[in-house]
């Protein structure tokens, strides 16, 4: 039965990708639909149009599995060893700014996150 609800609710997450990839290219709006879908999944558990419950073993369960999406990007960078003989700096560069903008970002987005909560419950 467990077994079940996960794929149910991985099929769910799957229809809402499914959904924010076609309203990406039918609004033709600029934004990827893997980007809008997460925007969505948020905003209807934030909203409690989507409890948290009927995802949350799905969610899990991919998470658990996550290393197994990056098998294939792995290999593809061993595809291109040249490259990264030649260019290593400039892409360790790359990935060390994009690294630092993450981690600002996520902070701001948190510090706002943090703020409208705490104005909520005052």
């Amino acid at each position: 039965m467990k077994i079940i609800n996960i794929l149910m609710q991985i099929l769910g997450l799957c229809a809402i990708s499914f959904v924010s990839n076609v309203l990406s290219s039918a609004l033709n709006i600029g934004i990827p639909g893997s980007i809008l879908g997460i925007v969505l999944l948020f905003i209807m558990i934030e909203e409690k149009w989507l409890p948290l419950e009927k995802i949350e073993l799905g969610a899990n369960f991919l998470i658990a599995e996550l290393l197994l999406f990056f098998i294939p990007s792995a290999i593809g960078v061993i595809q291109y060893q040249e490259v990264l003989k030649n260019d290593w700096a400039q892409l360790l560069l790359a990935i060390g700014a994009s690294i630092c903008f993450v981690v600002v970002f996520v902070g701001i987005v948190t510090e706002v996150i943090v703020r409208v909560r705490e104005s909520r419950n005052a």
